[in-house]
């Protein structure tokens, strides 16, 4: 296999993508995929995910059930075009980006010193493991569900994140976890207007 080959779980994400566009003739399949989001049922997604998972853990082969699960509950949210040199949307960006359409739909102004409810729930997102760390992810998917037009959503950056969730307690890990906020709070703007009205007023 060269290197420019998708890794097996990549094939099987670009798979769901296809789904959310071809329904028809696909239900059984979907069906079973949308179990996997819980361990009492998640043996009807086996036969169509865990051939997609050689070399992983258990913990990541459950992640994997758990992702693919929720991209396929939420089939309206679109998938971000990595294509065409646009590299990729981390999933923390794209968190900043469902914020600023929840803060338009409302004429509201972001403020990171004031977080919305997608920074509440960010912020201890990384402190989660990973089977609650995946419903606060759904909470997310939900909201932007909801939206006219959601944000794109890079569903293999999520996948990836999720995969390589791990025990919070690893350096890998941890870092893995607060990027997510890391790429978040980095894509608000701090415009110079911002600068001005926040400094203190020069002595008179």
């Amino acid at each position: 296999m060269t290197n420019s080959q998708p890794v097996q779980w990549q094939t099987l994400i670009k798979h769901v993508i296809d789904l959310s566009k071809q329904k028809e003739g696909n239900e059984k399949e979907i069906a079973c995929l949308r179990r996997g989001s819980s361990s009492v049922t998640e043996y009807y997604a086996y036969p169509y995910v865990l051939p997609h998972t050689d070399r992983f853990n258990q913990e990541q082969k459950t992640a994997l059930l758990r992702a693919v699960a929720a991209l396929v509950e939420y089939p309206e949210i679109p998938a971000f075009n990595t294509k065409g040199g646009r590299g990729y949307r981390s999933f923390g960006s794209w968190c900043y980006q469902l914020s600023k359409r929840l803060a338009d739909d409302k004429k509201n102004t972001l403020n990171p010193d004031k977080p919305d409810v997608v920074g509440q729930r960010l912020a201890y997102l990384h402190t989660q493991p990973l089977e609650e760390a995946v419903l606060s992810v759904r909470r997310l998917l939900a909201l932007a569900r909801n939206l006219e037009n959601p944000p794109a959503l890079d569903k293999y950056n999520l996948v990836r994140t999720l995969i390589f969730w791990g025990n919070g307690l690893s350096s890998a890990s941890q870092e893995n976890r607060r990027q997510i906020l890391r790429d978040y709070y980095s894509s608000f703007n701090y415009t110079l207007s911002q600068a001005e009205e926040d400094s203190p007023a020069e002595d008179q």
